[in-house]
């Protein structure tokens, strides 16, 4: 497969809107420059499918492409994960370690959430693009910077561009080629294609052959998806998890969660909470801030009922959904071990995802 396929193939989860054409040509012209991308846009519309495009085009397509996000760490880690460190650098640093500046040399490095890292972060990367190095934690010796850095935000930065906040001139440097990608409501012809890329996925993956029905199709094209691509995708999966035939119909969707159902259609559901607010919620909350209203699992031994088996299995798959299939987190969010939520997804033959 050569580059040009790659990225298409990249490309191709994100939709094929009029929106995401002009993306797609605009991702050809900035591959071809050495400059600083910054990818805008909400939680959940693949900002990193778009980076590995322009990497997969670019000079550098064969050099390292890394991916990191700047969210939900220490200034330290943060530092030591990007520059690396020296031996003694810390307590507990009995080794020098490289960072991915290092790792990445001659690619391209990819920084999700770019608006999250601390105003010494903001000065140390902003050296390593204007003077093309930079030096390890702890480290006096200056070491060679030659990435291609693309970046990525969730919110709006103007507003925070002051010395105080997020440093000007590291602003503009990473602003020189903006891209927005537009949320999935504002391009509802992307929806049924994605669906059935997604679904295409999971039989690759589970040996099936399900199938949309149009109806079920259309029933997505009217959810408004506040968690954008991502969200649907968990859509598609649980949805196909839970089919009993060869066939996923509208009905097999209004199950999925009924907050987030109230949110598309609040005339269906009196009381239900404003869209607006339902948005902030699922397209912002993690899972660590669901945590205490998660419901606990029962992993006993013993054959439950097939009433209870279900509710068991829906419960187990909403939380792996909630957690990014990530079985730790998931575990933490039903108040289990690592070795319990490990016995409970074999023993509900829950499929794990792989893509």
């Amino acid at each position: 497969m050569n580059a040009l396929s790659a990225a298409r193939m990249d490309m191709s989860i994100l939709g094929n809107s009029a929106s995401i054409r002009a993306i797609t040509k605009k991702i050809g012209s900035i591959a071809r420059t050495r400059a600083a991308a910054m990818l805008l846009g909400e939680a959940g519309v693949e900002k990193d499918a778009v980076a590995t495009a322009i990497h997969q085009l670019s000079p550098r397509r064969n050099a390292p492409f890394l991916k990191m996000s700047c969210a939900a760490q220490s200034e330290f880690s943060l530092a030591s994960e990007l520059f690396g460190h020296e031996r003694d650098a810390f307590p507990g640093a009995i080794s020098p370690r490289m960072g991915l500046l290092e790792y990445a040399q001659g690619g391209t490095l990819f920084l999700d959430e770019i608006g999250e890292i601390t105003p010494a972060i903001q000065v140390k990367l902003l050296h390593a693009l204007r003077d093309g190095e930079f030096r390890r934690v702890g480290g006096i010796n200056k070491m060679n910077a030659d990435i291609r850095l693309i970046c990525a935000t969730s919110r709006d930065l103007q507003p925070a561009v002051d010395p105080r906040l997020f440093n000007p001139d590291l602003f503009y440097r990473l602003s020189v080629l903006p891209i927005f990608i537009p949320p999935l409501r504002e391009r509802k012809e992307d929806i049924p294609l994605l669906a059935n890329e997604f679904l295409r996925r999971f039989n690759e993956e589970q040996g099936s052959r399900l199938a949309f029905t149009q109806t079920a199709l259309d029933f997505l094209s009217k959810f408004p998806f506040p968690g954008n691509v991502s969200q649907l995708e968990n859509f598609v999966f649980r949805a196909a998890t839970f089919a009993t035939g060869d066939e996923i119909g509208e009905e097999d969707f209004h199950g999925v969660s009924d907050s987030l159902w109230a949110t598309a259609f609040p005339s269906a559901a009196p009381g239900a909470p404003s869209p607006s607010a339902s948005i902030e919620l699922w397209s912002g909350a993690t899972a660590s801030q669901s945590s205490t209203s998660a419901p606990r699992l029962d992993v006993a031994d013993s054959a439950p009922e097939e009433t209870d088996e279900r509710s068991d299995r829906e419960k187990l798959i909403d939380a792996m959904v909630e957690a990014g299939w990530v079985q730790a987190r998931a575990g933490r969010l039903l108040g289990l071990t690592p070795r319990q939520i490990r016995y409970a997804l074999l023993k509900h033959n829950i499929p794990l995802r792989k893509f």
